[in-house]
């Protein structure tokens, strides 16, 4: 089986941890609803992460593309366009039969979450205390 092309970084440096304006976009311009959506994302993005690792682990291809592909979808919802980018390499990598680039994709994806629900965190916490 043809691998693809390895890339140390599964997103570009310059790419932002937050598009807040594109989610704004892509739910009609309603920043409660979004409040919501990044509050949700936080409760259960790690979750998903956790099983997107535990079937790596497991070497279950099918299981490990779901969790890719939720992550990946709800990342867009809130704008996490690094989380996104990364999420869908994994998706495609496992699609594909790749679990070993994955698996080593999965601890950029790691990262970049992080980095997301810190910053989505200082996000809502900063519009809460502009609406008290």
């Amino acid at each position: 089986m043809m691998t693809k092309p390895r890339l140390d970084v599964a997103v570009s440096p310059e790419m932002q941890i937050v598009d807040v304006a594109s989610a704004l976009d892509r739910i009609g311009g309603d920043a409660e609803l979004f409040q919501e959506l990044a509050a949700i994302f936080i409760e259960d993005s790690p979750g998903l992460m956790a099983a997107l690792q535990r079937s790596l682990t497991e070497g279950n291809l099918p299981r490990a593309e779901h969790y890719a592909h939720g992550l990946k979808g709800i990342a867009a919802n809130v704008g996490g366009v690094r989380v996104e980018s990364c999420a869908r390499r994994i998706e495609q990598l496992l699609h594909s039969g790749e679990l070993e680039p994955a698996a080593d994709d999965a601890v950029t994806l790691a990262a970049e979450l992080d980095r997301l629900l810190t910053t989505l965190a200082a996000h809502t916490a900063e519009n809460a205390g502009r609406k008290a």
